[in-house]
């Protein structure tokens, strides 16, 4: 891995292939400056992640909370009970991600 990203193997792979750096010390290569009116915005927009990411657009928050009032509706679980499961094992799935 350190190879891989050492400011020579980017130079070379940016260079010889053209294929993107991934280290900020390119910005500082004659080779990209050279073209920074195409790099800059690459730059930019490799700055922020690609998607954000969403914990409630998974699968496993809605299979919770649809156990739990699953549970509710069929009386294996008070209502109460049943949402306080459902938020704490979704709390618990949050913060393991």
């Amino acid at each position: 891995m350190k190879f891989a990203t050492s400011e020579f193997t980017q130079k070379f792979i940016y260079e010889e292939q053209g294929l993107m750096p991934s280290i900020k010390a390119a910005y500082d290569w004659e080779s990209v400056k050279k073209v920074d009116h195409l790099m800059n915005p690459i730059f930019k927009a490799m700055s922020t992640p690609y998607t954000p990411r969403y914990p409630w657009g998974s699968s496993q928050p809605r299979f919770i909370l649809q156990s739990e009032i699953e549970a509710a509706l069929t009386g294996q679980r008070s209502t109460e009970d049943a949402l306080k499961r459902a938020q704490a094992e979704s709390t618990d799935w949050v913060k393991n991600r």
